[in-house]
């Protein structure tokens, strides 16, 4: 921190170097009077590189407010603020620190004119650190800045001692000749006739890490939380397996179940409500999103079904109750739609892993019947990973419920499955046709096999002609030996 802390009695007050801060506030003025709209303001924000002709005039004022921001961020520095103070570096973790500012300097051990002379420095920091920052040019950060500035230079300069400003002459006079400063270096004692609050049109700003912002910079952050919300809502209806989403459902009925029946203690209401704000948020989307994974036909229905429940549901709680009466029937109607498709697909999940079970045992019998031997079955399913390079449970599995995916055609599940299991080139469209229960000719005509096996027909007439051509030749000495004897 650009200051000493000095103990006045049980509370400890700052008190800053004054000479330094008057010294970065005149470089600061410099940079910014090296940047005028009348100037700059034509010079395009986006070029094409090198080859344009705006790119010389473009690299300058880059430069200047790259010095302008760098002039701002040590004057921050002088008044007391710690940490990153770049947008570009902000961290919740790791945010910025300006104690002093926060408490418009009332933290020093200076006077009321030197404090407020110091606010009005610092709030121009922040303002035209905002117009070195920001893509677009904010010239009303530059004007509002630059005016805060020297307001508050002269300000400083009044109820600065004798012995300062007798050191800070020199520089001032450059200051003086470079940007017409208001500060009179002839006056003793000087005067200042300036407001000593800042102004009422200048004190309105937002800033995030100390640098000011555009005025619809909270709606592009808010629009910006929003989609990723809605990108984590989609990655999870994408992704989620059906055992996964059953629980997300699970976890959410108690919160919606006692909002809507309006069954809670005030002090629960909270936790209730965002456990099922945003749960239901998700749910109802899950029409929009379907799953990467093949479910079956009657799982997505009920996922259907929960999906437009859970759209009711969630107008319900964040909506206003006693605006909409009819509302509050309609999310009862939707609680019980809710709950019944959430139990269908529960039991038919419980069907599916039993008869999965079923299944696994059956096999295991077989094998143990095949070998004769109690650990028979870990064998073959050895043997069976090797002939299929490990694929036996995992993707076998995955490509049967391609295959009883009643949603997708014949030849969606032949190009899926092949992802899964690449099909033997022995397969041959009336294996497939079988296997996805349509014709030969229906194989035929899809795009996996035109992409595929396309020519097969001609490679194997090719691969037939040359065994032909093969064995001919391998009689070829024999018959040419018989007709010399």
């Amino acid at each position: 921190m650009a200051g000493t802390t000095t103990s006045t009695g049980p509370s400890t007050l700052v008190s800053f170097d004054l000479s330094v801060i008057v010294g970065c506030a005149t470089e600061l003025a410099e940079a910014t009077a090296a940047v005028q709209q009348t100037e700059w303001q034509a010079v395009p924000t986006d070029i094409e590189g090198p080859e344009s002709p705006h790119f010389e005039q473009w690299n300058e004022l880059h430069r200047r407010r790259q010095r302008l921001g760098e002039e701002s961020d040590r004057l921050k520095r002088a008044l007391g603020a710690e940490g990153p103070l770049q947008l570009s570096n902000l961290a919740e973790d790791n945010e910025p620190n300006w104690h002093s500012f926060e408490q418009r300097f009332n933290d020093t051990i200076h006077g009321r004119a030197v404090r407020l002379a110091l606010t009005k420095l610092a709030t121009a920091a922040i303002d035209l650190s905002g117009f070195a920052h920001w893509r677009e040019l904010h010239w009303g950060m530059r004007d509002t800045g630059y005016r805060l500035l020297m307001s508050g230079l002269a300000q400083l300069w009044a109820g600065l001692p004798e012995q300062h400003r007798t050191l800070l002459r020199q520089n001032l006079q450059r200051t003086n000749e470079v940007v017409g400063s208001p500060i009179d270096l002839t006056s003793s004692p000087p005067t200042y006739d300036g407001p000593e609050e800042i102004p009422l049109d200048c004190q309105y700003r937002i800033y995030q890490g100390y640098v000011s912002c555009p005025a619809d910079y909270l709606e592009h952050v808010q629009v910006g939380a929003i989609k990723l919300v809605e990108d984590g809502h989609r990655k999870f209806l994408r992704l989620a397996t059906l055992p996964r989403f059953l629980q997300m459902v699970d976890e959410a009925v108690p919160a919606i179940e006692a909002l809507v029946q309006k069954n809670y203690d005030p002090a629960e209401w909270g936790d209730y409500y965002e456990k099922a704000f945003w749960a239901l948020k998700n749910l109802s989307r899950a029409h929009e999103v379907q799953p990467r994974e093949a479910w079956p036909c009657a799982a997505l229905e009920h996922r259907q079904r929960i999906a437009q429940s859970a759209g009711i549901l969630f107008r319900w709680i964040g909506g206003t109750p006693f605006a909409t009466p009819t509302l509050e029937e309609e999310a009862h109607c939707a609680l019980s739609e809710f709950r019944s498709a959430a139990e269908s697909l529960c039991r038919l999940q419980a069907e599916s892993h039993e008869l999965s079970e079923d299944v696994q045992s059956s096999g295991d019998s077989v094998g143990a019947r095949i070998s004769g031997e109690p650990d028979s079955r870990n064998a073959i399913a050895a043997l069976l990973s090797v002939f299929t390079n490990g694929v036996v449970d995992e993707r076998i599995e995955q490509a049967a419920n391609v295959l009883q995916n009643a949603t997708l055609s014949a030849d969606d599940k032949v190009k899926r499955i092949d992802k899964l299991i690449p099909l033997p080139p022995t397969a041959s469209a009336e294996d497939l046709g079988k296997m996805v229960g349509v014709t030969k000719q229906a194989i035929l005509k899809g795009s996996w096999w035109l992409e595929n096996r396309k020519g097969e027909k001609k490679d194997e007439i090719g691969r037939r002609s040359a065994r032909h051509r093969e064995r001919t030749e391998g009689h070829e000495p024999s018959l040419r030996e018989n007709a010399e004897e």
